[in-house]
């Protein structure tokens, strides 16, 4: 019976929280995604970044943008800590800052075309590389 009285509150407690808080099944792909463009931290043991991302994402676009202080309050988390995640966020182009300490989400499109851009042009100075060295290494 407990278990049953902890469950039902979690679900209440779940259902109190604001609409951008609530857990859904794409958080999980809010953390996919973060973890792709490397976002996420062996630090980040409470995930704490995707919570933050998340909020970003359902919280601007069409021209809105959210502060440190607005982000801080919707995912209960300190000010300092919502500043360093939006911060880390902008360094990997998934946010951008806009004025003084806004930030707005990025156009997924443009994010991927400019990763995409970035791997094939890793790719080609790798794969150039790796010629040279089987050339350099075939002369021998």
């Amino acid at each position: 019976m407990l278990f049953m009285a902890s469950t039902e509150e979690a679900v209440q407690r779940q259902r109190e929280r604001p609409p951008a808080l609530r857990r859904r099944a794409s958080d999980d792909g809010f953390a996919e995604l973060c973890r792709l463009c490397g976002a996420l931290s062996q630090r980040d043991t409470d995930g704490t970044v995707v919570r933050v991302f998340r909020v970003v994402v359902t919280r601007t676009g069409d021209g809105r943008t959210i502060g440190s202080s607005e982000l801080a309050r919707l995912g209960r988390i300190n000010r300092l800590t919502a500043l360093h995640h939006l911060n880390r966020l902008e360094k990997f182009g998934l946010v951008e800052k806009e004025g003084m300490g806004r930030f707005r989400m990025r156009d997924f499109d443009e994010i991927f075309d400019e990763l995409e851009a970035h791997a094939l042009e890793s790719l080609k100075r790798a794969r150039g590389i790796a010629r040279r060295l089987g050339e350099e290494y075939a002369q021998e």
